[in-house]
């Protein structure tokens, strides 16, 4: 299984979808773990908005392959780096067990989006670190849960402009798949 980690709703349509639409065709399980519902991302009241991003997610999941969404309620638009995020992060990688883990570059340049770097941040940490039972154990709720601290074997993130050390052939089918959710997100 492959875990796309990412801050809101509609963070995966815009790069990165093609390139699951084409791991789901060849076969690879993938799962998007959302940090938050989207509420902050339109005027209507906060419920409506998270009701309605989450629904329209849900849409976008199914027409890229994505057979598992889950959607944490951190405050959109504040995340903060920081234990309580790590620790959601690893609670549902040591539930899931995956082999690939995906994050946004924690080197963003968009100042509309404050919330990737962090998500990116987190998701480096996550990836590369919370194997250890030092940094990758919380006591609590991961314990609980009987749940062991798991490291993937591969941490991926799109490349800007530096030299990638992997490649997705997004063209054609998967690339049609990867534009098509962004219609999941009309509103």
């Amino acid at each position: 299984m492959s875990l796309c980690v990412v801050a809101h709703p509609d963070a995966m349509e815009y790069g990165t979808s093609a390139a699951v639409a084409r791991w789901t065709d060849r076969g690879i399980e993938v799962g998007y773990l959302l940090l938050t519902r989207g509420e902050a991302g339109m005027p209507n009241p906060p419920e409506e908005t998270a009701h309605l991003c989450v629904a329209e997610q849900r849409a976008a999941c199914a027409v890229v392959g994505v057979g598992h969404l889950t959607v944490q309620e951190h405050p959109d638009g504040v995340l903060v780096y920081g234990l309580n995020l790590r620790r959601d992060i690893c609670r549902r990688s040591a539930a899931s067990s995956p082999t690939s883990y995906s994050a946004p570059n924690s080197r963003s340049g968009r100042p509309t989006a404050s919330t990737r770097p962090t998500t990116g941040r987190l998701g480096s940490r996550r990836s590369t670190r919370s194997g250890t039972r030092a940094i990758g154990k919380f006591p609590e709720p991961i314990d609980d849960e009987d749940l062991e601290p798991h490291s993937a074997c591969w941490y991926i993130v799109p490349a800007l402009d530096h030299a990638a050390t992997h490649g997705v052939d997004v063209t054609g089918e998967p690339l049609r798949r990867g534009v098509a959710p962004l219609e999941a997100h009309a509103a």
